[in-house]
């Protein structure tokens, strides 16, 4: 049952993890997508995908960080 416990919080930081590096690479997406209109709605839609992943995975690192110390 504790071994259990310790994978599902290691399968959550690593989730976390992901989420902050998909971020991440979209940010360098957006970066790269300017030009016409329909390009600038596109890195706009980029952005804030970055922006909700990163805090996402900053999210479920801190509700796996306090769950630690609880512990």
């Amino acid at each position: 049952m504790e071994q259990n416990k310790k994978t599902e919080k290691k399968n959550e930081m690593a989730a976390g993890l992901l989420f902050i590096l998909l971020g991440f690479g979209l940010f360098i997406i957006h970066n790269r997508v300017n030009g016409s209109n329909v390009k600038d709605v596109i890195s706009g839609v980029l952005l804030g995908m970055a922006a909700i992943s990163e805090l996402v995975g900053v999210c479920v690192l801190a509700k796996n960080g306090a769950s630690k110390k609880e512990n």
